[in-house]
């Protein structure tokens, strides 16, 4: 039910705004409508919304997750050309998307960062006053100690941080 109800917004999205006005603008199509209704000057963007809308079909490609983009225009050639940008348009659309989502994720990772290497200076300056007013000796103090759960920690996060950096750089 889950994957339908995806299924159904993605429809939604290819055949919106937000995707067939970069179309609209990357193909010119607004002269293109004008002269097919034999009109002198450009339609609004919002006549040319509503050409276009009819012009273009998303359908389920035999029950897979793959979206199939159909358009309609005089010519094989102009079809093809309006389907493709289509897919372009809602692609690179959708990689904005989860370039944003990586990037908000990248700054939450970040802020933990910070906040634990602020609790851990907290809790090193708690320790190194105890043991100034303990008198303990500064060889105890110096002699190798393991990684407490909070330094642990901070390194797991710096190492999905770069991680994730490194993964945001090949996409």
């Amino acid at each position: 039910m889950l994957f339908r109800s995806w299924l159904l917004t993605e429809f939604e999205v290819i055949q919106s705004s937000k995707i067939l006005y970069p179309v609209i603008e990357r193909l010119e199509l607004q002269k293109d409508y004008a002269k097919r209704l034999k009109s002198d000057s450009p339609l609004s963007i919002k006549d040319t919304f509503e050409m276009l809308s009819r012009d273009v079909d998303v359908k389920q490609f035999r029950n897979t997750s793959i979206l199939e983009v159909r358009a309609f225009a005089p010519t094989a050639a102009g079809a093809a050309e309006l389907a493709n940008a289509v897919a372009e348009v809602y692609k690179e659309s959708r990689d904005s998307s989860r370039n944003a989502r990586a990037i908000r994720g990248i700054g939450a990772l970040s802020n933990q960062i910070a906040q634990m290497k602020v609790d851990v200076d907290t809790a090193r300056r708690q320790v190194d006053m105890l043991a100034r007013t303990l008198n303990v000796p500064d060889i105890i103090k110096e002699a190798s100690v393991s990684q407490t759960p909070a330094a642990a920690k901070i390194a797991q996060l710096e190492q999905l941080k770069t991680e994730t950096q490194i993964g945001r750089a090949h996409v």
